[in-house]
């Protein structure tokens, strides 16, 4: 049997961070839940692996996704993931900068569907696994 995809979703919004999370599982995928930087380094430190991450620009806490991204790079076991931004607040100029830091894909929130993002995963991590 293959091992579950493992996604990791760091979301401010709650009611959209349990309808990716039900979407996912209903895939079979294994999904670790974040509403801040803090929060998701905190469960990430019994994980030894990693599929993909979604994450959201404004978190709870002080810490943006930025911040996430820059020290996901400092762990060797993460620093190759796929992230996938999801934001209705990131500039042009931020999107810019997550594209620097290694961001996949960026989608604003109210201008794409939940099940064309979920699609992208399915695909994203489908190549992953080929790798």
């Amino acid at each position: 049997m293959a091992v579950p995809k493992k996604i990791l979703i760091i979301e401010d919004e709650k009611p959209l961070m349990e309808a990716v999370e039900a979407k996912l599982k209903r895939l079979g995928m294994k999904v670790i839940t974040s509403q801040s930087v803090q929060e998701a380094f905190t469960k990430l430190k019994n994980e030894t692996s990693l599929d993909l991450v979604w994450l959201d620009h404004y978190l709870l806490g002080e810490e943006t996704g930025i911040v996430f991204m820059q020290k996901i790079h400092e762990i060797e076991k993460f620093r190759d993931v796929p992230v996938i931004l999801v934001s209705n607040t990131a500039s042009e100029d931020k999107v810019e900068t997550y594209k620097k830091l290694g961001v996949r894909k960026c989608y604003v929130k109210s201008g794409v569907r939940l099940d064309s993002i979920i699609e992208d995963i399915k695909e994203i991590t489908k190549l992953r696994l080929a790798n």
